[in-house]
């Protein structure tokens, strides 16, 4: 897997995580051996009493954790120095670019915590929840180990933008900002997204479930319910919103059902979510299947010219080269070189590689600007 591959499949865990926010740490657990660091922590700290309202601290012994989580996360240099120097909402950045490796071994954090628990180098980011707790991701590493250098950092600044928005649209911080479940926030999802009540009414449907009904043979309106057009997808699609709305309280983990319709074929998840002022009345939130990425996406985010965009977002709604290259008006053959072209500058093999990278580009379409380059 190349690292535009790479950061992709990151890029995709990190938007799923915003409707499974518990999976969070296993992204940076997995993040922290991609940038070679023993130990990762994520953390909702307040900007002032250093109270932690959450804290996830990866690889540590029980020991490690307790202490710095009863004490030194209050004598933690970074946060103070991240606040003089304004780098709160900034990029991820080593620990030596903001406090000499001099100046930290003279802190009473390194000597009473970071020296005995083997902990010297660090690379992280911080983002404001609200004007006083902020959210702390940093990756750390043993004193024999070098310093995290600048191809880490710039790995895990491709990520950042992607970071800062499921830190701004996650229903995790709820406990530090009770209207972070505003719906509103759903309209930015490339996907259709319905919040049902356990009677199957609608509640809410998102901008892009609009549009996606629009052109379905599967799914449609009746009143206030969404409902699958035949009798025995409904039956599964019905008992599918009754185990979620069971499971609310027990298991927060998305439930797929597959629904056919002939050569038509589509995957829903359907998930418990419970808000903050309602515990009591769940919601099911039911995900359908992400947009595809235009022509115009495809050709800023992967560099191609406006002729190859054009062939690939014909290829990703399933159409052969040969219908593809008529559909553009050009021969057969130009198509063929268009698609080699495709494969080499995105460093896949086949069309079926090139179409799962295409469609596992972006989750985001609107955060596509300058995200991964």
């Amino acid at each position: 897997m190349n690292m535009q591959q790479q950061l992709n499949q990151y890029i995709d865990r990190i938007y799923r995580a915003v409707l499974q926010p518990e999976s969070i740490t296993d992204i940076m657990n997995d993040l922290r051996q991609v940038v070679d660091a023993p130990y990762t922590a994520f953390q909702i700290e307040h900007l002032y009493t250093h109270e932690l309202s959450q804290a996830s601290l990866i690889a540590y012994d029980d020991s490690a954790i307790n202490q710095y989580s009863d004490y030194f996360v209050h004598v933690d240099p970074w946060t103070k120095r991240a606040l003089e120097q304004g780098l709160l909402n900034q990029n991820f950045l080593a620990s030596q670019r903001v406090m000499s490796d001099k100046e930290y071994c003279a802190t009473e954090f390194y000597q009473d915590w970071g020296r005995e628990h083997g902990v010297r180098h660090a690379m992280g980011s911080s983002f404001e929840i609200d004007d006083q707790h902020i959210v702390k991701l940093t990756f750390q590493r043993h004193c024999d180990q070098d310093p995290f250098d600048q191809t880490q950092e710039e790995f895990m600044n491709h990520l950042h933008p992607h970071f800062q928005q499921f830190v701004r649209l996650s229903n995790l911080f709820s406990v530090t900002r009770p209207d972070c479940h505003n719906f509103s926030t759903l309209d930015l999802f490339s996907r259709p997204i319905w919040l049902l009540n356990q009677q199957s009414q609608l509640q809410y449907a998102n901008i892009e479930a609009e549009h996606w009904l629009s052109g379905q043979r599967l799914f449609g309106m009746s009143g206030r319910q969404l409902v699958c057009r035949h009798a025995p997808q409904q039956e599964m699609f019905r008992a599918a919103v009754a185990r979620s709305a069971c499971r609310n309280g027990v298991s927060r983990a998305a439930d797929r059902i597959r629904l056919l319709n002939g050569t038509q074929e589509e995957n829903i998840w359907l998930m418990p979510l419970t808000l903050p002022d309602n515990p009591g009345q769940p919601l099911i939130m039911v995900i359908g299947p992400r947009s595809l990425p235009g022509e115009g996406i495809i050709s800023q985010q992967f560099g191609l010219t406006g002729r190859q965009g054009q062939l690939c977002a014909q290829l990703i709604t399933g159409k052969t080269l040969q219908s593809a290259a008529e559909n553009l008006n050009i021969s057969v053959n130009t198509a063929r070189n268009q698609l080699a072209t495709c494969f080499r500058l995105l460093q896949v093999n086949n069309q079926s590689e090139l179409i799962q990278l295409l469609t596992n580009a972006l989750n985001f379409p609107m955060f596509a600007h300058g995200a991964v380059h």
